[in-house]
């Protein structure tokens, strides 16, 4: 079954912690997370970029940080220029303000 649990160990290079979406087996004592040997560098790199990116932004968020988001962003490989992180980030807050708030 394809699920999104913690990578425990499951994807060298990775936080424990990371969530990733992986084939698992469904044990009584939960889902066991498949292991993958055979990622190519430039694959893994790229999980690991977005894994970064994930854990940062989670943080941007929780701390209603517009400097950070936009900082988050310039890492995300869909993005990567800080011109477009700057927009993206400024269109998302005034977007969403009266869902989050204000931010610093």
């Amino acid at each position: 079954m394809i699920l999104c649990v913690p990578t425990d160990g499951a994807i060298e290079g990775l936080n424990n912690t990371d969530v990733v979406e992986i084939t698992c087996d469904i044990t009584e004592n939960g889902a066991i997370p498949h292991k993958m040997t055979d990622i190519d560098e430039q694959n893994l790199e790229m999980i690991r970029r977005v894994k970064i990116y994930e854990r940062l932004a989670s943080k941007a968020i929780r701390e209603k940080s517009r400097t950070a988001a936009v900082e988050v962003l310039t890492l995300h490989p869909l993005v990567n220029s800080y011109s477009l992180a700057k927009k993206l980030t400024d269109s998302y807050i005034e977007l969403n303000k009266d869902y989050i708030g204000e931010w610093k």
